[in-house]
């Protein structure tokens, strides 16, 4: 199996070009392309690859120069969307926060490099008539299907271009048992500017663990991984790891904190300050089978995206070992359980299918999880 799209996303890499024509022989570039756009990382694979474009085939390069300027034209077309509402919303009072795609890009790889998928902003519950009043003047609507419990979206299309803002008025995720503290992150704010838009967004460690706590939610999307990545290597020094961490308990996301920052500093190189390095390993049998499962997660987004771990690591890294069993069996069996989070995306029995496909894998786990070393050989990729 190659391991090209692994390597060439760490955020420290530092690719010889002897490495790179190894790893370019055994690569099937078809199937690479393909990952690379469905993980949404193509643009910083273009980044990191376009010095080597003569060692690589020219139609290859060529596809990620174009995804790379389409993710540039489109994140600044959201940036100019978002500089309007924000206009408009001060003029009636309302600060959002902004979520997401530009705050990340800013405390981590960088704007050119992360590609958004739309405009999140939080407000106030009591704020959402005066949003709604704004957006509908500007042209968005909501769609026709209903919405999120804790956000309402709006859509514009300009010329056949959908944008799509989503009204944030909560973060709680109650199937998971995670509780931020959202007053508390706005509190902690800070004003920044991405490419001439100004914005308030959460601080870095709201931001890490923002973005930890989307993993459930898109079943351990690389994208999602890289982004925690690049926060952690570029703010390992200055973060204060020891509140983070007191923080995701608080939150009700300390078994996904913690695991989260295991899998990126084993598996996408993130070097930990030592005493982090020590207290994000697992603890105990319990932790070490649900660290096997986010790492078998993550291999399985970067190497062959939608298989069935991935789909049911939200529901077994729980701070609350004992729900485990009870959600998954309510995740297999009952189809509108969780709300609109993607339960329609599976019916009942390919759901049973996916959760028995994936047993012998759990209990593989649940029997190598006996061995504290475990862990670490798991975060090793097969050559």
């Amino acid at each position: 199996m190659d391991d090209l799209l692994l390597e060439i996303v760490r955020p420290s890499v530092r690719l010889a070009p002897a490495r790179l024509e190894q790893l370019a022989h055994r690569t099937a570039w078809m199937p690479f392309c393909a990952r690379a756009h469905r993980t949404m990382l193509a643009p910083l694979v273009y980044d990191r690859l376009r010095r080597f474009a003569a060692m690589l085939p020219r139609d290859v390069v060529e596809w990620l120069r174009h995804q790379y300027y389409f993710s540039v034209g489109r994140n600044l077309s959201l940036l100019h969307h978002l500089r309007e509402i924000n206009a408009q919303l001060a003029r009636n009072g309302v600060s959002p926060l902004v979520l997401k795609g530009p705050g990340l890009a800013h405390f981590g790889m960088g704007v050119n490099l992360r590609l958004f998928g739309d405009v999140d902003i939080l407000v106030r519950r009591e704020e959402l008539r005066a949003v709604g009043a704004v957006l509908r003047a500007l042209g968005y609507e909501k769609p026709g299907s209903a919405g999120h419990p804790y956000h309402v979206p709006y859509v514009r299309s300009d010329g056949g271009l959908a944008t799509v803002v989503e009204v944030h008025f909560d973060l709680v995720d109650r199937v998971r048992g995670i509780t931020p503290d959202v007053d508390g992150v706005r509190a902690r704010a800070v004003s920044v500017e991405v490419s001439g838009c100004a914005m308030r967004v959460p601080g870095v460690a709201d931001q890490f663990l923002l973005t930890t706590m989307q993993l459930g939610h898109h079943h351990w999307a690389a994208r999602l991984l890289v982004d925690v990545a690049f926060l952690a290597a570029r703010w390992a020094c200055t973060v204060d790891w020891a509140a983070m961490l007191l923080k995701a308990d608080a939150w009700g996301m300390g078994a996904l904190a913690r695991s989260t920052l295991y899998v990126v500093s084993t598996l996408l190189g993130v070097s930990l300050p030592e005493q982090v390095a020590r207290q994000v390993r697992p603890g105990g049998y319990a932790r070490r089978v649900q660290w096997l499962v986010a790492m078998a997660a993550a291999l399985e987004q970067f190497r062959s995206p939608g298989g069935g771990i991935s789909w049911l690591a939200p529901y077994i890294v729980l701070d609350d070992v004992g729900r485990v069993p009870g959600l998954l069996v309510r995740r297999a069996l009952f189809p509108n359980v969780y709300g609109p989070e993607g339960t329609g995306a599976l019916s009942r029995g390919r759901r049973l299918l996916v959760v028995c496909s994936t047993l012998p894998e759990l209990l593989k786990m649940l029997w190598i999880g006996v061995d504290r070393r475990s862990v670490m050989r798991a975060a090793v990729p097969a050559e």
